[in-house]
Order: structure tokens, then C-alpha cells, then sequence
């Protein structure tokens, strides 16, 4: 399994072969093993391209401790990264950086940020 989810509710839809939750704890698994938790107030499943769609207060931690929040992300399963936009504050290591547009892996180690980037360290 790539994926488990824990929902206050959950809507399928057969026709369009999606579903709909609210009030989201997600984790997501690397061979098994828990490699990060996402929260978000709305997660749409397209079981047809596999995209996972979180909306609202996202907050996602990896089991490195590495975590990342804001308003709206998106699972690309195959290019196996996320896509989040809005309000960007990732924090890894002993920075901090803020942004509007993010890509990064699923590792959470490897970040693409833009819209008026800000960056912190506390090395610098």
C-alpha cells in the first residue's frame, strides 16, 4: 500500500471513480515502512491518475522530521513529488524558507520554491 487515510467522512463517487474526504490524518508508506503524515481539512482521491488532491491547513512531516505547510498540495504518484501552492513554510534541517509555489520530492529533502522566496538559517 502507497497510502492510508482516517477521515471524519468520506464520499465515493463511482461515476467518476474519485472520493471525497474531510477532516484528514494521512500516511503515506515507502515499502512498508511510514515515510510521512500529511493533515488537511479536504483530500479528493482520483482513483483514475492516482493524483491525491489536499486542501485546507495542509501539514505534512516526514519520519525525518522534515515538514512543510500550506493551503493547498497535490501527490503526483508519478513523478512521485508534490505540488503545493499558496502560503509555502517548509522547514528542514536548520533552515527555514517561505514562498508561494513549491515542488518537492517525497523525501522531503528536495525543494523548488518560488513567489517571493524568503529564506532563514540559523548558520547564516
Amino acid at each position: 500500500k502507497e497510502w492510508a487515510f482516517f477521515a471524519d467522512k468520506i464520499k465515493y463517487d463511482e461515476k467518476k471513480n474519485n472520493a471525497y474526504l474531510t477532516v484528514v490524518e494521512g500516511t503515506k508508506f515507502n515499502n512498508e515502512s511510514m515515510q510521512l503524515q500529511i493533515w488537511a481539512e479536504t483530500v479528493k482521491l482520483d482513483f483514475i491518475s492516482g493524483k491525491v488532491f489536499f486542501e485546507g491547513n495542509v501539514k505534512v512531516i516526514s519520519n525525518k522530521k522534515i515538514r512543510f505547510n500550506t493551503e493547498k498540495a497535490v501527490w503526483d504518484p508519478r513523478k512521485k513529488r508534490f505540488n503545493a501552492e499558496g502560503f509555502i513554510h517548509y522547514e528542514g534541517g536548520t533552515s527555514e524558507i517561505f514562498g508561494s509555489e513549491m515542488e518537492i520530492d517525497s523525501n522531503l529533502e528536495t525543494a523548488q520554491i518560488k513567489g517571493k522566496v524568503r529564506f532563514h538559517s540559523k548558520i547564516f
